[in-house]
């Protein structure tokens, strides 16, 4: 891991963190658009569930990772979601992205959450063989179900 990696949690009001968002983003097709980035991040991270943390190297935005807070009613506790991982291009498997679950795991711990979860696509071998090596596995027993609701409601 690079010594000079540094991560801290964040907010919309960073500059950088809002546009290394945009280009996540755009990176997964969605056309730039840094003042409703701007917007939704201000939001989500401080009225919303969402925690956001931003790696540096070199004092460089290097990468994000956004936090959802999820409550586990059973336990009366909570357990935190990975949403969004992404670390810029010339940045990774530089240890980016080792710091920032680092980072989130820590955090995680330290407010007493219960698990650390995340999802991506089965063909993102890259991102499943960094989750496999840190230590996340495969749920099992579990079916995830998804009800689109921008699609119009047929009675």
């Amino acid at each position: 891991m690079m010594s000079d990696v540094v991560i801290s949690e964040t907010t919309a009001a960073d500059d950088d963190f809002v546009a290394l968002f945009d280009r996540y983003r755009v990176h997964y097709g969605q056309p730039a658009d840094p003042d409703s980035s701007r917007d939704w991040l201000a939001a989500a991270t401080t009225t919303g569930p969402i925690r956001a943390f931003l790696a540096r190297v070199g004092g460089a935005a290097a990468g994000i990772c956004l936090v959802a807070v999820c409550p586990a009613s059973l336990t009366l506790g909570e357990f935190w979601m990975i949403r969004d991982l992404y670390v810029e291009p010339r940045w990774r498997r530089t240890g980016v992205a080792r710091g920032l679950l680092d980072a989130v795991r820590t955090a995680a711990q330290h407010r007493g959450a219960l698990r650390l979860s995340l999802q991506t696509e089965e063909d993102n071998a890259d991102a499943l063989r960094l989750y496999e090596r840190y230590g996340f596995g495969p749920v099992t027993g579990l079916r995830h179900l998804v009800l689109n609701l921008s699609e119009s409601i047929v009675d």
